[in-house]
């Protein structure tokens, strides 16, 4: 889909590292308009006319796979996708560092691990939450350790559809592969959280474990096994990244 065509949707998992792809994808499609929803809330995109959806360049966030159902037009999905053991502990790392966040006084304060808070199921956004997204599944409705093997069947179904899926550990050559195919002008762009840098320049988000995340080595097999089934999804899209960076940019 050339630049300035069609609208795109970028599926923002939470701690992929969405926040600096999120600006190029916001300078490219200027002046175009764009929304960003919030919390699987798609009301917001709903409230507008179809005629105000069908001019939107980009629709972004933290949403439900499902809201090109409500985009007249063409349009692309985009997503990035992380190893879950490192996403997690970039989570409780944000929590940790978040006195706003509704979790901080009961992590923060309790000295809880990232495997404390597994164990304890705190939150639903510890289980599988990228197989959640993709399969249209919200956290409401669908407790901790709901996740089923169909559910991950969509999620992957899904996954294989979209136009361009990247990792968070590639993500500076996801984000010059993006840029060349749609025709854009790659500008490096700085991530407001704790980061490091790739060799192209391009901030990730992967940040080190924060001060009490003490869970170690021994907790990681758990977590994993918790979220096995984002843990074949990130598998799967690293080889969906590794066969669209092979392919020859089409002419332009």
């Amino acid at each position: 889909m050339p630049s300035g065509h069609g609208t795109l949707i970028f599926l923002h998992l939470p701690k992929t590292g969405g926040t600096s792809l999120r600006a190029t994808l916001l300078a490219s499609i200027s002046p175009r308009p764009s929304i960003k929803l919030m919390n699987h809330d798609h009301t917001p995109l709903l409230a507008m006319k179809p005629q105000e959806r069908a001019l939107l360049g980009l629709v972004e966030g933290h949403m439900l796979y499902g809201v090109h159902e409500h985009i007249p037009g063409p349009y692309s999905y985009i997503t990035l996708l992380r190893e879950p053991v490192a996403r997690l502990r970039s989570w409780h790392r944000y929590v940790c560092q978040t006195p706003r966040h509704r979790f901080h006084g009961v992590v923060a304060q309790g000295g809880l691990s990232l495997g404390d808070c597994v164990r304890r199921r705190m939150t639903p956004e510890l289980d599988n939450d990228m197989t959640r997204t993709l399969a249209s599944v919200g956290r409401q409705g669908t407790p901790f350790g709901t996740v089923t093997l169909q559910m991950f069947e969509v999620a992957y179904e899904r996954l294989s559809s979209i136009q361009f899926v990247g990792t968070t550990e590639r993500l500076g050559e996801f984000h010059a592969m993006l840029c060349d195919r749609m025709g854009w002008q790659a500008h490096p762009v700085k991530h407001l959280n704790r980061t490091t840098t790739d060799s192209a320049g391009f901030a990730a988000d992967i940040p080190a474990s924060p001060p009490g995340d003490a869970e170690g080595s021994d907790a990681a097999p758990m977590i994993r096994e918790v979220n096995r089934f984002d843990h074949a999804l990130w598998e799967q899209a690293a080889k969906i990244l590794e066969h669209q960076l092979s392919r020859p940019c089409p002419q332009k």
